[in-house]
């Protein structure tokens, strides 16, 4: 069983998330299917997936898991992922060229590959950022869906609704406390990043953060993370 990070080094931390990912098959090729699940550090279950597939040979099942991982964990915003394949080769690949991915998957698999890169370079950023150590941590929390918004306590049963407490009306999403609920669009507002903000409120954390990273210059990101952890600290505060 290979485990290597995908970024790198063999160091769990408490904000990775692990994939286990793996191809079945009657035959190869043959009736094919594969499967993922994601955990944490603390043996959490944090999503799983597995799809039918046609007639393909099992190595190729083997690298659809993989893609199909790294997309799942992409639309989740898990930045930081521990991928455990059976087949050493699939975990090498991403260092690898394309030609040794079988044109079938070859699409497929080169989304997987920018996705990689994408997060790679995002958290490589923000570990540079001149902004205190609790706000990089509540930065990657955030992007995680890691932090204690009224949906995510109701989904642990800890709190009886998982609406906002401020406007009432919406669901308290890590998004939305941040980003779109009404004391929180006042404050950006009063910001240079506030018509950014507004056209990306709908969108996740990870989302968001993402777009507002590319379109800011110089310190300008730092300043967007100490604004959104103010925004929390305030919203907590009441």
């Amino acid at each position: 069983m290979v485990e290597p990070w995908m970024s790198g080094g063999p160091v769990v931390e408490w904000w990775v998330t692990k994939v286990n990912t793996d191809g079945a098959a009657l035959s190869s090729p043959g009736v094919e299917g594969c499967e993922g699940v994601f955990r944490n550090c603390i043996a959490f279950v944090n999503g799983c997936f597995a799809v039918a597939l046609d007639h393909v040979f099992a190595f190729e099942a083997e690298l659809l898991a993989a893609s199909m991982a790294m997309n799942f964990a992409w639309q989740n915003g898990w930045c930081r992922i521990w991928l455990e394949s059976d087949y050493s080769y699939v975990v090498q690949l991403p260092s690898s060229r394309f030609e040794q991915v079988p044109w079938q998957i070859w699409q497929a698999w080169q989304r997987c590959i920018y996705q990689i890169s994408k997060l790679k370079f995002q958290w490589k950023s923000l570990w540079k950022l001149n902004i205190p150590p609790k706000v990089r941590i509540f930065i990657l929390r955030a992007c995680l869906n890691a932090i204690p918004s009224r949906e995510n306590l109701w989904r642990k049963k800890v709190v009886p609704a998982p609406c906002c407490d401020r406007c009432v009306s919406h669901v308290e999403s890590s998004s939305h406390a941040l980003f779109s609920c009404k004391a929180a669009r006042l404050i950006w507002q009063e910001t240079r990043f506030g018509s950014l903000v507004a056209n990306l409120r709908n969108h996740s954390v990870m989302d968001v953060l993402l777009n507002l990273a590319d379109q800011c210059e110089g310190d300008d990101f730092s300043l967007v993370c100490m604004v959104a952890w103010a925004i929390w600290e305030d919203h907590n505060s009441r």
